[in-house]
């Protein structure tokens, strides 16, 4: 990413102009390296550029290149005083980048500045809530609902924080929030995120019919979105297994000149969403040699991309053909990104859930890497996912019938790694760590050669960033209650029971 110089002068020619359109067209279709270049060209000599400066911030925050945009950020901000996006893009960019002393900060500043702008508390309480600080979270957002009485964001927010069981008027004013949409451009959205957000309150006050009926409402929006179906990913999945058939993922490699970064060991924790993985890497990062990257994309990103670059051929048809010196950059790719989080810890977890599906290429690139795969009762993992709004529209996130599909494609999946790793993968479920955490807390470290520290059963007590559905439960102690809460839903759930039965 290019950093900008400091210069006085302004200017904006017709050659700028040609070059700037054709630089957000390239940005609208994807290709971010002959963007990166257009403006790149242009802003050596015309330093000043703002709107080129703000692309190029754009394009950094796609590329995940935060660090980089602060700068431009805060020059645009000189420049441009009364845009509110722009303060709260530096400041979540700073939340990004662990500044959370300086996030907050320019969350403050943003509200302060612009007191009348609903959008500025909601995301002020995000990054409240991502740290623990539910009672100011909560403050924010009813003052974002009270100068947006149909912000369906912040209802979907405040219901999640706290207990409904006793709230009858905030339900009636979700409801009637419903029934007062009109035809406006996020409907839809704002209808699905309505429902969401009722269902939980129907659940708190045992309504469990009713709470069913609204997330079933809520799921069906939600797929509508959605642009692929599970059944479109079996070819992949299959092709998997025949790439790496021959593998053997447990040896290995004694790859030459290896990089001081792999002093660093990645644990990543694999499965399916709400399987306690936030839970699991939060006892587990509570240890003082252990830290936690959170779910970040860097394998199915940044090391395919390039390994695909490498070979000129599509994931994973190209896993056999690497030698030593590719492997080495593959690796080198991945630890650089992930050390950019805690550059002197010796482990670091990765825990996005999906990474399960990249299991044969970790060992592949990453031999002495960390792997748990955590599980949880199915039906309890169907109904905390079918009641939670996903951002990613993605279709097991929101159907019954494609969640059985995607749940069975894992179990499979996994099964054909456990086999090949020849017992290296640490399976572990939801309901033996809660009811033995040491233990399997300590199965963990044993693996990472670390000693129990008494700081992973208090991981309550730590101020880290949280921002997964869990994030309020994970700051509170272990507990046990929501284990059978799925059999309140049993008759719903039926037909999902019966379909995962055939595994």
């Amino acid at each position: 990413m290019y950093r900008i110089k400091s210069s006085t002068n302004l200017q904006l020619g017709e050659f700028s102009i040609d070059l700037l359109d054709e630089a957000t067209k390239l940005f609208a279709k994807g290709d971010y390296q002959q963007t990166e270049k257009l403006l790149i060209a242009l802003l050596k000599t015309q330093p000043n550029n703002i709107k080129a400066i703000r692309l190029l911030s754009q394009l950094g925050i796609r590329l995940g290149a935060y660090k980089k945009v602060i700068p431009l950020l805060e020059k645009c901000i000189l420049s441009m005083p009364n845009d509110p996006i722009l303060l709260l893009q530096l400041a979540q960019i700073e939340a990004e980048c662990n500044l959370s002393d300086m996030a907050d900060h320019h969350y403050q500043t943003l509200v302060k500045l612009f007191p009348n702008w609903s959008d500025g508390y909601f995301a002020y309480a995000g990054f409240l809530q991502s740290f623990g600080h539910f009672n100011q979270a909560k403050n924010n957002l009813e003052q974002t609902l009270k100068l947006d009485p149909k912000h369906a964001g912040a209802y979907l927010a405040i219901v999640n924080l706290m207990s409904m069981e006793n709230e009858g008027q905030l339900t009636q004013q979700i409801e009637s929030a419903l029934s007062e949409l009109t035809n406006c451009n996020n409907k839809n959205l704002d209808q699905m995120k309505l429902f969401y957000a009722l269902g939980k309150a129907k659940a708190d006050q045992l309504d469990y019919r009713s709470a069913f009926e609204n997330w079933k409402k809520a799921n069906a929006i939600q797929l509508n979105l959605c642009d692929f179906r599970v059944e479109q990913m079996y070819p992949f999945y299959q092709q998997l297994e025949i790439s790496f058939k021959e593998a053997e993922l447990a040896e290995k490699r004694n790859a030459p000149n290896e990089s001081k970064l792999n002093k660093m060991t990645p644990i990543f924790i694999v499965g399916l969403p709400r399987s306690g993985s936030t839970l699991l890497a939060q006892m587990l990062s509570s240890h003082s040699e252990i830290e936690s990257a959170g779910e970040v994309n860097y394998i199915s990103n940044d090391v395919v991309h390039r390994l695909q670059q490498m070979t000129g051929k599509h994931y994973p048809l190209n896993v056999n053909e690497l030698n030593d010196g590719q492997l080495i950059e593959l690796r080198e790719i991945y630890c650089e990104k992930l050390k950019q989080h805690y550059p002197k810890s010796r482990y670091i977890i990765d825990k996005l859930p999906a990474n399960f599906q990249s299991i044969g290429l970790i060992k592949k690139i990453l031999p002495n890497a960390i792997i748990v795969n955590i599980d949880r009762k199915a039906e309890a993992v169907a109904l905390s996912i079918i009641s939670n709004y996903f951002a990613e529209n993605e279709p097991y996130f929101c159907n019954l019938n494609e969640l059985a599909k995607y749940y069975l494609s894992y179990k499979k999946l996994m099964s054909f790694w456990i086999k090949q790793d020849r017992g290296n993968i640490i399976n572990m479920s939801y309901e033996n760590l809660v009811n033995d955490p040491q233990k399997k807390i300590t199965q963990i470290l044993e693996r990472c050669g670390l000693d129990w520290q008494d700081a992973c059963s208090n991981h309550h007590l730590q101020t880290n960033k949280i921002t997964t559905l869990s994030d309020k439960q994970i700051r509170k102690p272990i507990y046990k209650s929501s284990i059978n809460n799925w059999k309140n839903y049993r008759e719903f759930l039926s037909e999902f029971s019966q379909t995962i039965a055939k595994f």
